[in-house]
């Protein structure tokens, strides 16, 4: 590589953080759906996981069931990159940005629990996906991109269906355990839980997380809260 190719490499991609660094101080449709790629690389590593470690009589059963939400997950990664490309933004490519991006939260522990336990984390998986994926329909329609939001609509409603299909195996309705009916100032509706035993303080980040408030004080406090949750001792 030329020295004035090189230069040319590095002013392009140094325009793309400084681009990405104002996106997510004032969140858009583009960023957000940057999450959603991210969240997209980490579900295929943990539906691996899940189908790896599964144990038991009804692991033989639940396997098939994964398969096919691998192969819709790595479809719907390139769905979605794919969609941003056309909407003329860049979708995170490389290991780090999707270590700074995802929002799935990866644990080797998990190989050790039952396949009920890895099913009902692979629900809540996908109900965490869907709090960025409703977001961002929201984002895209503001700034209209019906494009874009006719991608994630049809992304939203994939996920809604293996939702239902993970809840089933457990024995439980679509959104039993995952989406909670609560009265706010608005007039009341439905949030959903990030996870199965989610205290009140994380319900509460979630809500602000789609206000208006700076989106990236808002990750800092996302990853100053779970290092708390972290070195909290368990009585």
């Amino acid at each position: 590589m030329t020295t004035d190719l090189k230069d040319a490499v590095e002013e392009k991609y140094q325009a793309e953080v400084k681009q990405a660094d104002i996106d997510h101080h004032t969140p858009t449709a583009g960023a957000m759906t940057g999450h959603i790629v991210a969240n997209l690389r980490i579900l295929d590593v943990k539906l691996h996981q899940a189908k790896w470690f599964m144990k038991g009589f009804e692991a033989v059963a639940v396997r098939p069931l994964y398969d096919k939400l691998i192969d819709q997950a790595r479809q719907d990664y390139d769905m979605v990159a794919e969609a941003l490309l056309d909407e003329n933004e860049l979708p995170p490519s490389t290991t780090e940005e999707y270590s700074n991006y995802k929002m799935l939260d990866e644990d080797g522990r998990n190989k050790y629990l039952t396949t009920s336990e890895i099913v009902d984390i692979t629900a809540h998986d996908y109900s965490t996906e869907n709090l960025f994926v409703t977001r961002a329909i929201k984002l895209a329609a503001k700034e209209d991109r019906p494009a874009l939001a006719a991608t994630l609509t049809t992304l939203l409603k994939q996920n809604n269906h293996a939702i239902q299909q993970l809840q089933a195996v457990l024995g439980k309705t679509a959104w039993e355990g995952l989406v909670e009916e609560d009265d706010d100032d608005d007039g009341g509706g439905r949030h959903i839980r990030s996870s199965s035993t989610a205290p009140k303080k994380l319900m509460i980040f979630w809500r602000v997380l789609f206000s208006h408030v700076r989106y990236d004080f808002l990750l800092l406090s996302l990853a100053s809260f779970c290092s708390q949750r972290e070195n909290r001792t368990v009585t």
